[in-house]
């Protein structure tokens, strides 16, 4: 969250419910985890963890840089595209238009659901040969 113009501080918080009067909370795994890598910083983020990928990477920004003497080049194009994007969308919420992707009419913007087999968990040889998958408008 921002604390000011040029920094922002990083928490996590973690909800872990009862079910049927038992805490949902998994025990720690006992095998060690392998030692924390740095990556250009001097705080150790363990990089085998999405947690820790994402630590480092919002850590790892600094301070906000001054973008008023950079030189962009062509292969900076997707950096100049995007900002050019940014731009827009905030000049359209400026305006009081909506910004790209918002999708106000439902009728006019069909969700087509498709049902998923293995409910995120990856599907075994064979599992899926009879699956007729299910499509739902909504």
């Amino acid at each position: 969250m921002p604390v000011d113009d040029y920094n922002t501080q990083s928490f996590i918080l973690k909800f872990f419910p009862f079910k049927d009067g038992q805490s949902t909370v998994r025990p720690k795994r006992n095998k060690p985890r392998p030692a924390p890598l740095m990556r250009g910083t001097y705080q150790k983020f363990d990089m085998t963890t999405v947690n820790g990928q994402d630590a480092a990477a919002q850590i790892g920004q600094g301070r906000i840089a001054d973008r008023s003497a950079e030189h962009l080049a062509y292969s900076d194009r997707g950096v100049i595209q995007v900002r050019k994007l940014w731009m827009s969308a905030i000049q359209a919420v400026m305006r009081g238009d909506d910004p790209p992707g918002i999708l106000r009419d439902l009728k006019d913007n069909e969700m087509i659901h498709f049902d998923v087999v293995g409910s995120g968990r990856l599907v075994n040889i064979g599992e899926m040969v009879e699956h007729r998958p299910r499509i739902v408008r909504i």
